[in-house]
């Protein structure tokens, strides 16, 4: 969820004027729903990336996936290193 280990980034959301790129597994309940609404929530420029599988964090790595979140990274860091 937006809240871990008593840190909650919902206060946060609307500050977060940094570029973000959310990663989600799309069947990974509920932290689904939390990166959908923490991606609506704060201010553009922010990107999300919803893998279609139910494998959290890191383990989406360890899925067919793996390629596709290696490129969007690339690419999420590349456009905005060419930002400044």
């Amino acid at each position: 969820g937006m809240v871990f280990q008593g840190l909650d980034a919902r206060p946060y959301l609307a500050e977060m004027r940094i570029p973000k790129l959310f990663i989600v597994g799309g069947r990974d309940a509920p932290f689904n729903e939390s990166a959908r609404t923490m991606h609506a929530r704060a201010p553009q420029p922010g990107r999300l990336l919803e893998i279609p599988t139910a494998a959290h964090g890191t383990y989406m790595f360890r899925t067919k996936h793996k390629a596709a979140i290696y490129r969007a990274i690339i690419e999420f860091l590349t456009h905005v290193s060419n930002r400044t």
